[in-house]
């Protein structure tokens, strides 16, 4: 998180200042708790970074694909305001399971996002496969055979 939050301040710190309240309160919050990083801690969250990666390429000396939820919480209504995140205590809840989706980017591996069905509710299912470094194709290949399945975006997940 320490990470993200200042790529968020290096990426849209300069949105943020120009356009102030027209930003929404996420990435505003975001950039926001981004420039509150000490060095010191970045440094260590760096240097955790690097440690997590080689862990995650050692995982892939004995599977070929790790499998996730695309997203750990159901889809959350539109909101009423400009922006696309929700308010809180909601965002608070998503924020929890955002991490899911950043472990293929923090280690330096591809990943791919597969529909899988629905919820009960109707609410859609993705899966998460990610790879080691450099593993691409073997992802497309294993994402066209989950397809293959019978999983689809209109089938009830299980």
């Amino acid at each position: 998180m320490t990470l993200l939050g200042h790529r968020a301040a290096v990426l849209h710190g300069d949105r943020v200042d120009r356009h102030g309240d027209a930003i929404g309160p996420a990435l505003r919050a975001e950039v926001a708790a981004g420039r509150r990083i000490p060095p010191d801690l970045l440094d260590a969250a760096r240097s955790t970074r690097e440690r997590f990666r080689h862990a995650v390429v050692r995982f892939f000396d004995r599977y070929d694909v790790l499998v996730t939820p695309a997203f750990g919480v159901p889809p959350w209504p539109v909101p009423d305001g400009a922006g696309p995140y929700p308010d809180e205590p909601q965002l608070s809840r998503i924020a929890a399971v955002w991490p899911l989706t950043t472990l293929a980017p923090m280690a330096g591996c591809p990943a791919i996002t597969v529909p899988v069905g629905r919820t009960a509710a109707g609410h859609p299912v993705g899966l998460q496969l990610t790879g080691p470094p450099m593993s691409d194709l073997r992802l497309l290949r294993a994402a066209r055979a989950l397809e293959a399945a019978g999983t689809h975006a209109g089938q009830a997940a299980r």
